[in-house]
């Protein structure tokens, strides 16, 4: 009878008997709905402002600035709601991030189309931007006028219909995007940290984890799921910086330590499409549930790691103590 083959450590499939940390909600709902409250609030401000500046200023350039101003300043707002909401997964911060966006883009279509009036109509208009707020149809059928008189000319030409429209949807969609990839990557730690649901905070990253030589790769998942530390501290220390190497990473809950997660990742050193050498890294086991007691036998994987380094000596009869190690710096 034949051996299955073994799978390289990026094909292996988790074991089923291994637990994996999963949120068991996305954030806490009476928090999110303050947070989202006042990011809200923000972004019609934000909005806003955006829209009198688009009536006010006429360079390219100027709007360029303002629409990049008005994506980061949505995407800071949302950091509120992210936060105040203890927000745990990245979906729900893009999903969350993308609903803000469209309330601040409302907001400054509101105060771009009521001060396009007041330059029409003058004062006499009688509407404020308010009312165009409370009164989302009447609001489109008077762009949709705008829009098919057009407001503006390129090379002598009016541009209107469907080419306004277009540049009306990117400009929309840069905001929207640009608010979202903001939010998403300032928030990036906070999210994806594991949360202790029984302490109701965040589990904070433990220092000194060793980089271990990448021998054997086909057993690091397996050795890893079947929480056999010391089978992995074998393999020793990274002895040179441009091999690949495992690269270790465990949260804990500072309160109570029940709350463990370890991730396994390979990392190695590739040449990009600029010709630089730069950090790949690709998982092998990610977000393992550890006891208190696993938890801590991985940190001490440390001092058994050292243990296995290769002192440097000067002679067959004279040996030099063990030279200092200093872990290369996690690849984030």
């Amino acid at each position: 009878m034949t051996q299955p083959e073994i799978q390289s450590p990026l094909e292996y499939s988790p074991s089923h008997g291994a637990r994996y940390y999963k949120p068991t909600r996305t954030s806490d709902p009476g928090r999110l709905a303050l947070g989202t409250v006042i990011a809200l609030i923000g972004a019609v401000i934000v909005g806003g402002l955006y829209g009198w500046i688009d009536v006010e200023t006429l360079s390219l350039y100027g709007k360029a600035f303002a629409i990049a101003g008005a994506a980061v300043a949505v995407g800071l707002v949302t950091l509120i709601a992210i936060k105040l909401g203890r927000v745990r997964t990245r979906a729900a911060a893009t999903v969350l991030a993308a609903l803000v966006a469209l309330a601040a883009l409302y907001a400054s279509w509101a105060v771009w189309t009521w001060l396009v009036l007041q330059l029409v109509a003058g004062p006499r208009a009688g509407f404020s931007p308010l009312w165009f707020v409370l009164h989302p149809i009447a609001h489109l059928r008077l762009v949709q006028q705008l829009n098919a008189m057009g407001l503006w000319a390129y090379q002598g030409t009016p541009v209107t219909g469907i080419p306004l429209l277009i540049v009306w949807l990117t400009e929309a969609l840069l905001i929207v995007i640009g608010a979202v990839v903001v939010a998403t990557t300032v928030s990036k730690d906070d999210v994806d940290r594991p949360f202790c649901e029984r302490c109701r905070r965040w589990c904070e990253r433990q220092r000194g984890l060793p980089d271990l030589a990448a021998t054997d790769e086909e057993g690091v998942a397996v050795e890893v799921e079947a929480k056999d530390f010391d089978a992995l501290a074998a393999r020793g220390p990274l002895l040179d910086d441009d091999e690949p190497h495992i690269w270790l990473r465990l949260f804990r809950c500072p309160n109570c330590g029940e709350t463990n997660v370890l991730t396994v990742k390979r990392v190695a050193l590739v040449v990009n499409e600029q010709g630089m050498a730069v950090a790949r890294s690709r998982p092998i086991v990610e977000g393992l549930l550890l006891t208190a007691a696993e938890a801590e036998a991985v940190l001490a994987m440390k001092e058994k790691v050292e243990a296995l380094r290769p002192g440097e000596a000067t002679s067959v009869d004279d040996e030099e103590p063990e030279r200092p190690y200093d872990p290369a710096e996690d690849p984030g």
